[in-house]
């Protein structure tokens, strides 16, 4: 058998409850969990049974055809701090909004386990090639996801601190496991550079726009420009708070950072919002968006990340009392724009049918710069969705072939409010004097 250890150390506070539903507890089976879903959405795989297959194959499945999975997880407690209670935060704390679901059943107290709490996870297996990919789905858990309740409003997230690879199995990935920058653009570039590098070990097959799930075929993160000293400071200055709070009437958009939303009234009847598809109901969607912390050093970053994969079924509407309306994403754009102002937006990952597309543009009509828009920009497209990309060029679209549903925007030509639109929902994947966008 063979062996890879990781030591990881909590970065915040981890609401992670174990058998009795109060105690803090870190199992294997809720990292397993966190795992599968960061190895699908690096897969990025649009043929769902293939997927399954797949997924079962490495993580095990209930089926005994398949059985167990082909590797083994381990989580032992080194430095164990007391569990801590997590105080109910005023109505201006900044990050207790990030976790205000946590405390919403009677305002009580809760049980969590606090920052700089030091824990190890074993990955075992016979197969070199699966503690690989178990490997790089580890990685994207710790610095694009997060463990426990309110994991993509800053909470459980953590870093790894050191590794334990005596059968060198990790050696020819290239893959780090140890933040490393001295400010943000650095820190930026360890992301981009070791997702890259994760994604490669997971998924060597030609990646396209992904929509049937949460998923990284198309994603780009802001990171703050101004390093922390502590994580509270960091999570606060992403000001999720200040813009949700500006917000707070606009009751049938905000359900696009994800849902139930309840609004407290006035009235005795509170207002609580969800999704309907026809006669179906749809009680919870998770966050298109993940806020995150990353340690580098002895100083913290606010990042957030934005995911692809369709936030409801075609025809889906948000559903508030008896009021309903069609999801209006546009919500989500003001505030990736607020996060612009205050640090510097990064493309993740693009599917390999984009990159396709860039290159014919570039070899075709020489564009000074190509922007992805609409559905497939946002995140929220469907599989029919058709590829919205406005180029910025001296010469004619006339004779420019593509194939598959894309449309092509002569910014030279567009009127002011297809202009508008592009610029507040629209990110460069491609200037000339520059490789792709970063």
């Amino acid at each position: 058998m063979k062996t890879v250890g990781f030591t990881l150390t909590t970065i915040t506070p981890m609401f992670l409850s174990g058998i009795d539903s109060r105690t803090p507890e870190l199992r294997a089976p809720s990292i397993k969990g966190a795992m599968r879903f960061w190895w699908r959405a690096l897969k990025a795989e649009p043929d769902i049974d293939k997927l399954r297959k797949k997924e079962d194959q490495i993580f095990g499945s209930s089926d005994e055809k398949i059985g167990r999975a082909k590797f083994s997880i381990r989580v032992s407690q080194i430095d164990k701090k007391s569990p801590s209670t997590y105080k109910n935060p005023d109505k201006y704390d900044p990050v207790g909004y990030h976790f205000y679901s946590v405390f919403m059943e009677g305002g009580r107290e809760r049980y969590y386990s606090p920052e700089e709490n030091t824990f190890k996870i074993i990955l075992t297996s016979q197969d070199e090639g699966i503690l690989k990919i178990a490997s790089a789905s580890l990685w994207a858990l710790v610095y694009l996801g997060a463990i426990g309740t309110r994991a993509r409003r800053g909470a459980g997230n953590m870093a790894i601190i050191s590794v334990d690879d005596a059968d060198k199995i990790l050696d020819d990935t290239g893959l780090d496991f140890i933040p490393k920058g001295n400010n943000s653009e650095e820190v930026a570039k360890w992301i981009r550079d070791n997702c890259n590098t994760a994604k490669a070990i997971i998924n060597k097959d030609k990646t396209t726009f992904v929509s049937e799930y949460s998923n990284l075929c198309f994603s780009r993160f802001v990171i703050g420009n101004q390093p922390f000293k502590s994580w509270k400071d960091a999570l606060g200055a992403a000001g999720f708070k200040a813009f949700r709070d500006k917000n707070k009437s606009r009751i049938l958009e905000t359900p696009s950072f994800g849902f139930p939303v309840r609004h407290r009234t006035n009235n005795i009847n509170n207002i609580t919002v969800t999704g309907r598809v026809g006669k179906d109901s749809f009680s919870r969607r998770s966050s298109p968006i993940i806020f995150k912390i990353i340690k580098s050093g002895s100083y913290y970053y606010w990042m957030v990340l934005r995911l692809s994969g369709e936030f409801l079924p075609e025809g889906g509407v948000i559903k508030a009392n008896n009021n309903t309306q069609k999801p209006d994403y546009s919500i989500i754009d003001e505030f990736w724009a607020e996060l612009k102002k205050r640090g510097v937006e990064h493309i993740l990952s693009m599917p390999d049918t984009l990159m396709t597309i860039i290159d014919k543009l570039k070899k075709d009509i020489d564009p000074q710069k190509i922007i992805l828009f609409g559905s497939k920009a946002r995140g929220d497209f469907h599989s029919r969705s058709d590829t919205d990309i406005a180029v910025e060029t001296d010469k004619s679209l006339e004779e420019l072939l593509l194939n598959g549903a894309v449309d092509i925007v002569d910014m030279n030509r567009a009127n002011d409010e297809l202009k508008d639109k592009i610029k507040k929902e629209g990110v460069v994947i491609y200037e000339r004097k520059g490789e792709e966008a970063s």
